[in-house]
């Protein structure tokens, strides 16, 4: 990560230089994502505007800012913004990797390859949590199963200021990106990270949680082999992979539900598209839930399930 000062400056003809080689970096099917992650790494090591984003990123012409010897500040020097994007594009390393950060609902989550890079639509976990919650005090206890960076035991901190949380991973090292985000962006919430697989580390809290939320592992083992090369490459397979089906994760949390959400609590779930179907069959099955629904995302897909514990 860049140093929290900016240490290094350079022209803005410079710059433009440096843009116009970077895109001919992106490849051509990529271009449209490409320039987007351009603009976002350029804003984000600079603090420059979108209005000069747009005036660096144009090509040079006579007219243009080819002789612009006005300098900027930036995190990065030319230098290590060159090695960074050629990781980008030569290696496929997310760029939020590259960066040490990402930004997700009002945070600045650290990231890692030891976590998952939290996603846009994850965040609808913590609306809909807000949206359902059984405790008008909003206290009580609530739990966030494969915790990784923290994203959604630090969002439910924020919306849940009286309860306690739980953020569960098998991983230490998540735990250790965990720690360090709850220390970053929250650190007077009650927020207890707890390491072990699934329930298992909350042994004793046994039919008093009133809410979880999670965004397991949910995709089949043999589609891995076929998702993006940032993905499939860089980002914990353990975070990822649901098993055969996709499902393994998601039968464990629904079969722990039972015992350890209290009567009236709700589980709320991140799901993969095409799995909504068979999800809510295995709420309903379960005998837990009193009622259950498939919410859709903003592309019209299956994404969360939701189940009310029987009272």
């Amino acid at each position: 990560m860049p140093s929290p000062v900016h240490c290094h400056s350079f022209s803005g003809a410079e710059l433009q230089a440096w843009a116009n080689w970077a895109k001919t970096m992106i490849p051509a099917a990529e271009m449209s994502i490409g320039l987007g992650e351009l603009r976002y790494l350029l804003r984000e090591v600079t603090h420059l505007d979108g209005l000069s984003l747009v005036r660096y990123l144009r090509q040079s012409d006579a007219n243009g800012v080819g002789n612009d010897d006005s300098q900027i500040n930036s995190f990065y020097s030319l230098e290590e913004l060159t090695h960074l994007w050629r990781q980008r594009w030569q290696h496929r390393v997310p760029l939020h990797y590259l960066l040490g950060w990402v930004f997700w609902r009002d945070f600045k989550l650290t990231v890692t390859p030891d976590v998952l890079i939290p996603r846009p639509e994850t965040e609808y976990l913590i609306d809909l949590a807000a949206r359902f919650n059984p405790d008008p005090d909003q206290g009580g206890i609530w739990v966030d199963l494969g915790t990784g960076s923290g994203a959604i035991a630090i969002g439910l901190g924020a919306v849940f200021p009286k309860a306690t949380i739980y953020g569960v991973d098998v991983s230490p090292a998540a735990l250790r990106v965990a720690a360090a985000n709850i220390q970053q962006n929250n650190p007077q919430a009650p927020i207890k990270l707890l390491q072990g697989s699934w329930w298992q580390p909350l042994v004793g809290l046994e039919g008093q949680i009133t809410g979880l939320v999670s965004n397991p592992p949910y995709i089949p083992q043999a589609e891995i082999a076929n998702l993006q090369p940032e993905v499939q490459n860089h980002e914990p397979h353990l975070a990822l992979s649901g098993g055969a089906d996709g499902l393994g994760a998601v039968q464990e949390i629904v079969a722990g539900a039972k015992t350890f959400i209290r009567p009236g609590g709700i589980l709320v779930l991140e799901i993969m598209a095409g799995q909504g179907a068979a999800v809510k069959k295995l709420l309903e099955s379960s005998q837990a839930f009193c009622e259950t629904h498939i919410f859709t995302d903003l592309a019209g897909h299956d994404r969360y399930a939701y189940g009310l514990r029987r009272e």
